[in-house]
């Protein structure tokens, strides 16, 4: 079935026993109801049901917007999916960023005041309402999951202009895709074949650097057919319909990253019983070069297109031991990110960013040095006046940095400046953000619609010739039947005394 047929058999023919939307028009009125003329379920689900889905419901919707994503055809015909697929803020960011508000003994409210199901409007910025209070006693077990998180992505997609129509559509869409009936696996059991399999595949790459320089070379090929059995394992879980550890832009890279290693796998059966084989298909890459850019590689391998957002990076020719050290301790560096975001994901925390060819590029580099805390400001918390300054600088690498607080009576870490970095809290989704001489941190741990969210930002500034750093530390916790925030924030001057 094509593309364009499957599209009009969802709109034509789709029957959700368990969800018929509302009958408003206005944008943000997102909603269910039981059906069969308004009757209810005999044995309706509970809105303690409603609120357990709601706080594991990241480990499904993660991996499905991946997907669409991924799969996203801009050729298509359905005016939402370019909205919410196509522009520099997607769905997945929205989803990211938005927390939800559950009214577990009252509804939720459209822009003028009516009563709905789930809301765009909710009582706090950045957030969605929803009802478990009008959701619970309409839904089945049976189907309560599969429509409650359609829901959820019906009031997401408000968030970057869907009209009612358009979320409509893509609700009735995306809940016959989550259904039991079209998805080939559930969400838990994908991420957790990919946490396995990620892990696997990261274990292996740590120890053959460990053990790099005492491996002999039958040894060495030993370990690197290890090494590309999980990362074919790896490729078989990445990507199951409808759900996805990549999008595009991801996917992309790890490709790049792949045919690298292939080059390195090919180098080292080169010099074995088969080499002349294996040698061959270097020369047929390499064309007497040193290098080729992945677009012609894939050309001259795979003997088809295939666009690859990184297409004209480069992929060099092993030369020797020392290429193939550099090669395999750069491929373990930026997998252990992806690694960590599906890790994060399987432990139901913020899934954090994959890597991709940005990564590496960390603006932090510009504040490299030594600093002295001259004055500070906080609210909500007690100065701690032990804090005599901080320290930025390499930690595991030129490209990974780490940022020291410095005591009068000793020192402390305050965690990595990198993507995917392990912070003192533990498993912590890191994402560094940049703009002009600002430069941002952001470590989170749980999820912002879980039981416990916390989040911890670093802040560092320039003006003139002097500096500036504020740290945030945001804590969610579920109480009462409410989220309850609690934000804490310092901000210090400070003096460069070592560059």
């Amino acid at each position: 079935m094509n593309k364009k047929t499957f599209k009009a058999f969802i709109l034509s023919s789709l029957t959700l026993s368990a969800l018929l939307l509302s009958t408003g028009s206005q944008a943000g009125e997102g909603g269910v109801n039981g059906g069969g003329g308004g009757t209810l379920p005999a044995e309706p689900i509970s809105t303690y049901d409603v609120l357990r889905i709601v706080q594991k419901a990241k480990k499904t919707l993660d991996p499905f917007v991946k997907y669409q994503i991924f799969n996203y055809d801009r050729s298509s015909h359905e005016s939402y999916e370019l909205k919410l697929y196509g522009g520099s803020t997607t769905l997945w960011d929205i989803l990211q960023n938005t927390n939800i508000e559950i009214e577990l003994n009252n509804a939720c409210h459209d822009a003028y005041g009516k009563e709905v199901d789930a809301s765009i409007h909710a009582q706090q910025q950045n957030s969605i309402c929803l009802s478990a209070f009008r959701i619970a006693p309409k839904l089945i077990k049976e189907r309560a999951e599969t429509e409650i998180l359609a829901l959820i992505l019906h009031e997401l997609s408000h968030k970057l202009g869907t009209t009612e129509k358009e979320a409509q559509a893509f609700q009735k869409s995306a809940a016959y895709y989550l259904s039991s009936e079209v998805a080939k696996i559930s969400s838990e059991q994908f991420v957790k074949n990919a946490q396995v399999s990620s892990e696997r595949l990261q274990n292996l790459l740590r120890q053959i650097n460990n053990d790099f320089s005492n491996l002999n070379d039958q040894e060495l090929l030993a370990r690197i057919e290890l090494i590309m059995t999980a990362l074919s394992k790896f490729d078989e879980s990445r990507l199951v319909e409808p759900f996805s550890i990549f999008n595009r832009k991801e996917l992309d890279y790890f490709i790049l990253q792949r045919f690298q290693f292939e080059v390195a796998y090919w180098a080292v059966l080169a010099s074995g019983d088969t080499g002349t084989y294996w040698q061959n298909k270097i020369d047929k890459a390499f064309a007497g070069r040193d290098f080729v850019t992945e677009g012609d590689f894939n050309r001259r391998i795979n003997e088809f297109e295939d666009p690859n957002t990184y297409s004209n990076e480069i992929i060099s020719k092993i030369k020797n031991r020392q290429d193939l050290q550099k090669l395999l301790e750069a491929f373990s560096r930026k997998f252990a990110i992806t690694t960590q975001a599906i890790r994060n994901l399987w432990l139901d925390s913020q899934m954090g960013p994959v890597a991709d060819l940005e990564t590496p590029l960390n603006p932090w580099s510009a504040y490299i040095g030594q600093y002295q805390v001259l004055d500070r400001n906080c609210s909500n918390s007690k100065p701690d006046t032990n804090l005599v300054g901080f320290k930025i600088g390499a930690s595991e690498g030129a490209d990974q940095l780490g940022i020291v607080e410095l005591y009068s009576n000793g020192y402390g870490s305050n965690g990595g400046l990198y993507n995917g970095a392990m912070v003192p809290s533990g498993l912590t989704a890191v994402h560094i953000e940049a703009s002009g001489t600002d430069v941002k941190r952001i470590a989170e741990m749980g999820d912002r619609w879980g039981e416990r969210f916390e989040q911890a930002s670093l802040e560092m500034n320039k003006v003139g010739s002097q500096y500036s750093l504020t740290t945030t530390f945001l804590s969610r916790r579920f109480k009462s039947n409410q989220w309850s925030d609690e934000i804490m924030s310092c901000k210090m001057k400070l003096q460069k005394v070592v560059p």
